[in-house]
């Protein structure tokens, strides 16, 4: 009688060998991209009633800067009131939402998930060809059911543009270390990196991570000067892409020199507030309450002040306005609490996984990221145990810097899901690797039986023999 644990290892070998056939692989990937339609859809039809954007509201009114650049060319939440607090990346993929279905929120919802469908279909699709088959359905299947990113995404959030460029970040930093004298493939990368700069300030750093990434990796491989042409490459392109809009902030600020948004000190104080409203309150609250104190909160604060006060300042000059004077009070509260400061980041360093408003969500935060973290921790460990973690280390440099950037400045849970596709890609890869060494072991195995087997048989047509005679 085959142990259960033979009968588990045997379906998992030849799950893994499934999984690994070229012949089947259309077929697998239907079944993923299958797997992901329905439960987006059940997602959004579960919280059908509970959805913000069923009341006109959507989070951090990203809607009115794609109406407002369509109906009035300006880039604000009014028009003719232009803001630096926001990136353009996102409202620009709005904008033809908007001139297709106005403002019907469900069916804004709707095409963010076919999209994010389409990105699953390409994280596999493209994960073939850099990593292999298996680990990029493994990573495919991830993605498809990893239920977070799919409440996030129909919620209409800033980070389901993220999701493919991080994704392709990895891609081609990976191909132009295979094909170094490709310099399309560094134009790419480059190309790849200014979006990321021009959807979010943290990515900043990427074109650097990626530029000293091609300096450093290989260096007894390629020449230098492959590898500096490439750093050079990367830089300038992502350069050139932010570019515009740094002059545009420049223009409408009166000579202000800010790259993409102007928001650090803001998100800073916001999160000092946050902290001692969870100090007098607790975190046991109704949804969005927190939200509404901290608003008030601001709305009085501005009052008290009379330079925010002062009825004749535009959009972008409060905005700075608002930005100096946090930094203002902010650097005295640095000075004066320095273990405050230390404990805050480690509470973002937990923040950035799993935080929210409230107990409620933050508990299913709990729920939720526990179970993919795990998973891709497996694949990471897999990785790191058979020396595999070079593959995909560029990514887990992004994944330290964007945490390290959360925890010293503002941290919740759906800040970490930029970072799916990595986590994704580590636990396909890790798993495949490990699927393999099963298969190895069970080869291995399987000689020795059988070699042990011939061994036996030709002792005994000795033994045979020798007893005739």
């Amino acid at each position: 009688m085959i142990q259960p644990a033979k009968k588990f290892k045997n379906a998992l070998q030849s799950c893994a060998a499934y999984l690994d056939r070229p012949d089947v692989f259309r077929q697998n990937v239907l079944v993923v991209l299958g797997i992901a339609i329905v439960l987006r859809l059940a997602i959004l039809g579960l919280f059908w009633s509970d959805w913000t954007w069923q009341s006109g509201h959507v989070h951090d009114n990203w809607d009115k800067l794609a109406v407002n650049l369509v109906e009035s060319g300006t880039f604000g939440f009014e028009p003719d009131k232009p803001t630096v607090i926001r990136a353009p990346l996102f409202p620009l993929f709005e904008i033809p939402i908007y001139q297709l279905f106005g403002l019907d929120y469900r069916l804004w919802s709707l095409t963010l998930l076919a999209f994010d469908v389409l990105v699953c279909a390409m994280l596999i699709l493209l994960g073939r060809r850099a990593w292999g088959q298996r680990a990029a359905l493994l990573a495919g299947l991830f993605y498809a059911i990893h239920l977070a990113l799919i409440y996030y995404t129909a919620r209409i959030e800033q980070f389901v543009v993220s999701l493919p460029l991080v994704f392709l970040w990895l891609y081609f930093y990976t191909r132009i270390e295979k094909r170094p004298r490709a310099k399309w493939l560094a134009f790419s990368l480059g190309l790849v990196c200014g979006l990321l700069m021009i959807n979010k300030s943290v990515y900043l750093p990427a074109p650097f991570l990626a530029a000293g990434a091609l300096i450093w990796a290989r260096r007894t491989k390629i020449s230098l000067r492959t590898r500096v042409s490439n750093a050079a490459i990367v830089l300038v392109t992502a350069a050139a892409i932010v570019a515009p809009w740094t002059v545009r902030n420049y223009v409408v600020t009166g000579g202000r020199i800010i790259p993409v948004q102007s928001l650090l000190a803001y998100q800073f104080f916001l999160d000092v507030q946050w902290d001692e409203l969870d100090a007098q309150e607790g975190t046991h609250r109704p949804d969005f309450s927190h939200w509404n104190k901290i608003y008030t909160r601001q709305m009085s604060f501005i009052a008290e002040n009379e330079k925010l006060s002062h009825p004749n300042l535009t959009g972008v000059q409060r905005e700075l306005m608002e930005e100096d004077i946090c930094r203002e009070m902010l650097l005295p509260w640095i000075k004066n609490h320095p273990a405050q400061l230390i404990s805050k980041s480690i509470k973002n360093m937990w923040q950035f996984w799993f935080g929210a408003e409230n107990f409620r969500k933050t508990s299913l935060f709990y729920l939720l990221q526990f179970f993919y973290l795990g998973l891709s921790l497996f694949g990471t460990y897999h990785l790191f145990k058979n020396r595999g973690l070079s593959n995909l280390g560029i990514g887990v440099l992004l994944i330290l810097a964007l945490w390290a950037e959360h925890s010293l400045v503002y941290a919740m849970g759906r800040h970490s899901m930029d970072l799916i596709p990595i986590l994704a890609l580590l636990f396909g890869l890790g798993t495949d690797v490990w699927l393999r060494r099963l298969q190895e072991e069970n080869r291995d195995a399987n000689f020795f039986e059988n070699d042990t087997l011939r061994n036996t048989g030709t002792t005994r047509n000795r033994t045979s023999k020798e007893l005739t005679c």
